[in-house]
């Protein structure tokens, strides 16, 4: 992956660079969920996060084995999970907060495009938030000074982040519990932005960063219009602040990967 960069010629326009975006994210998927040797499809699913651990076939699963034994608690001490590494519960949180990003994407195009949203519709939504919940419990601790695993750790937080947001935003103007829980997940983002000013964090996840806090920042331009119409100036002028704090991080990148820009 640190070589990568150096082995493909220049993007000659945005369309070619956007294609190098897509096609690396694509390898990137399918290596790690093929690396997890956990006998899943390389496709991970959102739900797969409150999904029971699957056995073989061939073995008896006693009546008094404990509940709450799904894929993520696996890899969260459980016993018989004592030779699983630290690094393959980050590697899994990782994957799977990418895929709960995309589940959300997908679930706000089809709220913005239902009219009135179906029961099912409505169901798959209240999954994907508690999938979201149940991956936010997830997260391994006592691995704040452990580099590279720290940067990789905030980055998985804030993908997750970036998913409540996306997919709470389309339904903050008509439901205030959604609208909470993206102000709420907003302003963790913001708490994230710090710590990661000051980590270096590998090329190919300040890509996905990047996306992070697109989504962290559309949310806050439409809160800001709202507050503007409300009149509330002060709370507006706040939100103000925090996307500059946003802009002046995106506009770091390439001093600090130049590497990326075409």
């Amino acid at each position: 992956m640190s070589g990568a960069l150096h082995m493909l010629p220049r993007p000659r326009d945005n369309t070619e660079r956007n294609e190098y975006i897509h096609a690396f994210w694509g390898v990137y998927m399918l290596d790690m969920g093929a690396a997890l040797v956990t006998s899943l499809p390389s496709s991970v699913a959102d739900s797969e996060i409150t999904t029971p651990w699957p056995v073989p076939l061939d073995e008896v699963i006693p009546l008094d084995r404990p509940s709450g034994q799904t894929i993520v608690s696996f890899y969260s001490g459980l016993v018989g999970s004592a030779n699983m590494s630290q690094d393959r519960h980050t590697q899994t949180i990782r994957i799977k907060s990418m895929c709960l990003l995309g589940r959300a994407a997908r679930l706000s195009t089809a709220f913005h495009l239902a009219r009135h949203p179906e029961l099912s519709l409505w169901a798959k939504h209240d999954a994907c938030d508690k999938a979201i919940a149940e991956a936010s419990r997830s997260f391994p601790t006592g691995l704040e000074h452990e580099r590279p695993e720290v940067s990789l750790l905030l980055a998985s937080r804030a993908t997750l982040l970036a998913a409540q947001i996306q997919l709470h935003a389309c339904l903050a103007a008509t439901r205030p519990r959604s609208r909470e829980k993206c102000l709420a997940a907003a302003a963790e983002s913001m708490e994230l932005i710090d710590k990661l000013r000051y980590i270096m964090v590998p090329k190919g996840v300040m890509l996905l960063l990047g996306v992070n806090w697109t989504i962290v920042k559309n949310f806050y331009l439409v809160e800001q219009s709202r507050l503007l119409v409300e009149g509330n100036y002060f709370a507006a002028e706040d939100i103000g602040q925090k996307l500059r704090e946003i802009d002046s991080e995106m506009e770091s990148v390439p001093t600090k990967y130049p590497a990326l820009i075409t």
